[in-house]
């Protein structure tokens, strides 16, 4: 009976604290959902370039993922077109699909090394992936063009040539943008500081 007051006389004493708390936990639950997009965005600045480059291989793995998919439920279609747009879609997501492999790797290599996490190190790294998306996004850029001289020349004949010619498109087009914007991104991504 005793224990029962004091536990009830607590309450009382710390109830409006906890209503405050209470109150504190629902406003930030609902600011939540306003500073998540200026939360992700921030978290790029401060991640490290491993991490960079494991979302970056993660990130070109799922394309690979969804271009040899999409490419094989293409082929199994009537339409030489489809046919043809599938063969380059599901040829080039396994290219892609090996890229994010071996590069994933090689940054995992890397980053077991005993000085992955100097300063010095993570700016090397940095510079020679930026160096490497943008001389792939100039080799991106005449994927495209390769695929509209396809649709063009052999595809103004042949449908499944057209087919190809537009999945080189697509592909190109993708990697691209995902070069191009990765290379921004990389640029703003800051080095972790020694302590």
């Amino acid at each position: 009976m005793q224990t029962e007051r004091r536990v009830q006389c607590y309450i009382k004493k710390f109830n409006p604290q906890i209503r405050q708390i209470k109150q504190i936990e629902e406003k930030s639950a609902q600011s939540a959902d306003k500073i998540s997009f200026v939360t992700e965005h921030r978290v790029m600045e401060f991640m490290d370039i491993w991490k960079f480059q494991e979302r970056l291989s993660a990130a070109l793995m799922g394309w690979a993922a969804a271009s040899i998919a999409f490419g094989l439920a293409l082929v199994r279609r009537d339409s030489p077109f489809h046919k043809g747009m599938g063969e380059q879609l599901a040829g080039w997501g396994v290219i892609n699909g090996l890229i994010a492999i071996f590069g994933g790797i090689g940054a995992t290599r890397r980053r077991r090394q005993p000085d992955a996490e100097l300063i010095a190190t993570q700016a090397a790294e940095k510079r020679k992936l930026s160096r490497l998306l943008w001389i792939n996004s100039g080799l991106d850029f005449f994927y495209v063009l390769g695929g509209v001289l396809a649709t063009r020349t052999r595809g103004a004949a042949d449908e499944r040539w057209r087919g190809r010619g537009v999945g080189i498109i697509i592909q190109g087009a993708f990697l691209f943008f995902f070069d191009l914007i990765n290379v921004l991104l990389l640029r703003r991504l800051r080095a972790n500081v020694e302590i």
